[in-house]
């Protein structure tokens, strides 16, 4: 599924862990659970794909059906072949790009570091956990997230005078000091 047209934009929620202001994804829900089964199979499960092959298989052969397991054999070393023949392409792919698309990157304080920065981002499935989740999010994480910001203002505008307030040199906060300055400027 291509939603090159349908994709909308939000910023990433977690400010601790944010290194940059880069714009999160929105994949609808399928696209997004199915990118992410993907890489966790592929990096925490790599036997799964072929545990599922002999399942079928033993099943085929425990109802008899001989004909049906070899078709299923058949079946498992075609996908093996063309995902073997996907992931060679892949990283010739990868190595060009490494070649030609990265560009030097200078950290800021000291020029002698330098990092090599990516000029296009990596195709998802090619993502690990922590990079697929930095650049996308599920419509249901977006709108549970939009919903969060919006109740978080309703209690600071609620909740302003609390916000507004300064500590002592005791560390108490001096809520009627606020409401006095910002009373004065009335």
């Amino acid at each position: 599924m291509d939603h090159a047209n349908e994709k909308i934009i939000v910023s990433d929620g977690n400010k601790a862990s944010k290194t940059t202001n880069q714009p999160r994804v929105i994949l609808e829900e399928e696209e997004y659970t199915s990118t992410l089964s993907h890489i966790v199979t592929r990096d925490y499960f790599p036997s799964l794909p072929s545990l599922r092959r002999d399942a079928a298989i033993l099943e085929a052969r425990s109802r008899g059906d001989v004909a049906g397991a070899v078709a299923v054999r058949r079946m498992a070393r075609r996908d093996e072949m063309e995902r073997e023949r996907e992931w060679k392409e892949e990283m010739e792919e990868e190595a060009m790009v490494a070649e030609r698309a990265l560009v030097p990157h200078h950290m800021g304080v000291n020029d002698d570091a330098i990092i090599q920065v990516r000029k296009r981002p990596r195709p998802l499935k090619h993502e690990s956990v922590t990079g697929f989740h930095a650049r996308v999010t599920s419509e249901d994480n977006a709108e549970f997230e939009m919903n969060q910001e919006r109740e978080r203002r309703k209690k600071e505008e609620i909740l302003g005078v609390v916000y507004a307030a300064r500590a002592d040199k005791g560390g108490r906060l001096m809520i009627g000091s606020c409401m006095k300055n910002s009373g004065e400027g009335d």
